[in-house]
């Protein structure tokens, strides 16, 4: 059995000079800890998606894929930015989608579509022909 870690934004905010999510990796052994990022709170903390894939190419294993637009410096989880059907906010997954397949680790991607702004099965169809533009199947 493994673990495995999903966050959110604040794990991507300094605390006493130190970014808690680089030190859950660094904390933790990768034969029993895997990690589920979340692409969109990793944004809306200020981090890069990319970077994490480049850096941690062996401990993330999972994606969770949403969009959000009007993301400020002081977005977060509890300042959620306005949450939108994929590709019509600020993340742009295809260099993610890119980095990831060159993890060659990544996989299982979770759309996690947390609001709609139109009805739930027209949102769901937008998040689908989004991934699929992509190649992602």
């Amino acid at each position: 059995m493994k673990f495995g870690y999903h966050n959110h934004s604040m794990e991507f905010r300094k605390t006493d000079g130190v970014v808690p999510y680089d030190e859950l990796l660094r904390l933790t052994d990768p034969a029993d800890v895997t990690m589920e990022m979340d692409c969109g709170w990793v944004v809306v903390g200020g981090g890069n998606p990319v970077e994490y894939l480049r850096k941690y190419s062996n401990r993330i294993t999972m994606l969770h894929v949403k969009d959000f637009k009007d993301i400020t410096a002081n977005s977060s989880i509890e300042n959620v930015p306005t949450i939108v059907e994929l590709g019509q906010g600020s993340i742009d997954y295809r260099p993610i989608f890119a980095q990831a397949a060159k993890s060659g680790v990544v996989k299982h991607c979770f759309v996690e579509q947390e609001g709609y702004n139109v009805p739930p099965m027209e949102g769901l169809k937008i998040d689908a022909d989004y991934m699929h533009k992509l190649g992602v199947s």
